[in-house]
């Protein structure tokens, strides 16, 4: 009896179908962005993470971490008893795997991955993110100028670096006040029912230059358990924000920064303040690298405390497979719509100078 029966040969040709359905799907939709953020962003996609958060919301570990490492154990297993098989007969063996491809992505889309293909939240929110050398200069003179006051107001002097006196899973409770702050304006971003989990695997994490992950799968929000805990109050609410469906990263980072900013505690105010203005300055270093030190030299040395604090951290685990993941990080942006790849972060700097513009308060 053949091993390829034509029941087999049946299921194959089904999940091949499905499989190019569902990319002919996605094709569709990023051709229709207000459809896609009205009836799944806005409509759809909020039941959905509701009910995921909900369910593992108050488990004390990750179960998404778990599930990848007994899906991995299960996978090795799996080939390892049917080794012979997979090389005797290629078409059974990848037959199986289209199977658990077209599994995986469908649950992947109907749960979190359409939000890629809404409209961008500058849209959404009327912010302009185009903006000139000039215009930027300025954003780096508020956030400057607000990141200093924080600094001299939570530190014994201007070179102090700024420790924020929490716990980890404190910070994680505490981040939801941001978005409750930010939803008295910005009704799309109410958030309910915290689903936060320092990472099973953060030393892997950290070798891979990622300080935290959303897993689409369990809606479970991670944070990298080792870096330092100033780190902590940003990620979260990055995370977060990819729980609320905006996949972009540089959305992500938007609204970790406002968030964090516009939070009751000034702990968050200033690390929110201070993660905006790296970026805005990074970015002032590529257009006006000549009055670049000018600015820097205005900044507070207890903030470049901090900077240097977080550079040393992530300087002590790098590693030659590092780029790699990145690499491949780049390439699931770009697959998804994310036509910068992991520059996408990057693209924060827009944002918050058009909402600075349009907000000067």
């Amino acid at each position: 009896m053949p091993i390829i029966a034509p029941k087999k040969l049946k299921n194959d040709l089904y999940f091949l179908f499905v499989c190019v359905f569902l990319a002919l799907i996605t094709l569709v939709l990023k051709q229709f962005p207000e459809f896609v953020e009205t009836y799944y962003s806005q409509g759809l996609y909020p039941k959905i993470g509701l009910w995921f958060r909900t369910v593992f919301g108050w488990i004390p570990f990750s179960v998404g971490d778990w599930i990848y490492i007994i899906s991995i154990l299960l996978m090795v297993r799996w080939l390892l008893k049917n080794i012979r098989n997979c090389l005797r007969h290629p078409r059974w063996f990848f037959g199986n795997i289209l199977a658990v491809i077209t599994v995986v992505y469908g649950a992947f889309l109907l749960f979190w991955g359409i939000n890629y293909y809404r409209l961008p939240l500058a849209t959404t929110l009327d912010i302009k993110t185009e903006y000139t050398t000039e215009t930027l200069q300025k954003t780096v003179d508020i956030l400057t100028e607000k990141s200093n006051h924080l600094q001299r107001f939570l530190s014994e002097n201007d070179s102090a670096m700024v420790h924020i006196p929490m716990e980890k899973t404190a910070i994680y409770k505490a981040s939801l006040a941001g978005y409750w702050e930010i939803e008295k304006n910005f009704t799309q971003l109410s958030f309910d029912r915290q689903s936060l989990k320092t990472s099973t695997y953060s030393t892997l994490l950290t070798y891979m230059g990622f300080s935290g992950y959303f897993n689409p799968l369990t809606h479970e929000g991670h944070v990298d358990g080792i870096m330092p805990v100033n780190k902590f109050p940003v990620t979260a609410l990055h995370e977060q924000a990819h729980q609320l469906g905006y996949a972009a990263e540089d959305e992500a980072n938007f609204i970790a920064w406002l968030t964090a900013t516009q939070h009751p505690d000034p702990y968050f105010q200033y690390f929110g303040y201070i993660f905006g203005l790296k970026y805005c300055l990074n970015e002032l270093y590529l257009r006006d690298p000549e009055n670049y030190t000018t600015y820097l030299n205005k900044v507070n040395k207890g903030i470049l405390a901090n900077y240097q604090e977080s550079n040393a951290f992530w300087k002590a685990y790098e590693n030659p497979f590092e780029p790699l993941f990145k690499k491949s990080f780049d390439t699931y942006l770009k697959a998804n719509s994310q036509r910068h790849g992991i520059e996408s972060y990057n693209k924060v700097v827009g944002m918050i100078v058009g909402y600075l513009n349009k907000y000067p308060q």
